[in-house]
Formats: C-alpha cells, structure tokens, sequence
C-alpha cells in the first residue's frame, strides 16, 4: 500500500469540524496503524512589560473648564 503525506494547517476555531470533513471529502483520512501528530503554534512574551509601563489615567477636574459655543478664547 503506497501513503500520500501531507501537512495541511487547520485553525482551530468554529470552522475546524468543517475543514476536517472537507479533507475527508478530498480522500484524506487516517489509517490505522499510522499515528496523528500535531504540530502546535506557540508563542510567549520574551520581555515583560515594565511596572513603569502599567498605568491609570486620574482626570484633575479642577483644571477643566466649559467654554460656551458662542465664545472663542
């Protein structure tokens, strides 16, 4: 028996159920005997951000003022 190999990337969201019977649809299957594997897409913050760089905004409501539409300054 002659194997067809192929990596196919599949997002795994709402959708996956349907791109699997999509492939099945194209004669992809698995095989008994044959193992799955899978292939994970990983990522992970290689520089914290700085306690400098976590803030909060603090409006200072003694330095707001209304201008009246009709008036410029």
């Amino acid at each position: 028996m002659e194997i067809e190999h192929d990596v196919k990337v599949l997002t795994i969201d709402e959708d996956f159920n349907g791109a699997i019977e999509r492939l099945k649809s194209e004669g992809w299957e698995t095989i008994p005997g044959i193992k799955p594997v899978a292939v994970y897409h990983l990522a992970r913050v290689k520089k914290p951000a700085s306690a400098a760089a976590i803030g909060r905004m603090v409006i200072d409501e003694s330095k707001i003022m209304v201008i009246p539409g009709n008036r410029k300054q």
